[in-house]
């Protein structure tokens, strides 16, 4: 079950929804909190690309290119200029932590 928060919607205005999702970095075990908020369609802020099966933003200034798969939890990161590494992330329950790592 996909965790999110979901604003209260009154006479069919729009739901506003905020999923949260714990990350690990298999490198060094460093976990962090990612945020994305599908009626502002951005992960932290920042624009991202938000469908069913996955949430896809850019940092800036660097250009690093995340990529998380809904379905499976896996985070592709593609910094610029540098090698392709995966994170693991799973849905966080309501009221998470908010945030994203840039």
């Amino acid at each position: 079950m996909l965790a999110a928060v979901v604003a209260g919607a009154t006479g069919g205005a729009a739901r506003a929804e905020r999923l949260s999702f714990r990350c690990v970095d298999p490198r060094n075990g460093t976990a962090w909190t990612l945020s994305a908020d599908t009626d502002a369609r951005s992960v932290g802020g920042l624009p991202a690309e938000i469908s069913a099966s996955h949430i896809a933003w850019v940092a800036k200034p660097r250009n690093d290119r995340y990529d998380l798969s809904r379905a499976s939890g896996l985070l592709r990161v593609a910094p610029a200029g540098g090698h392709v590494r995966f994170e693991r992330c799973r849905p966080m329950p309501a009221g998470g932590e908010d945030g994203a790592r840039p």
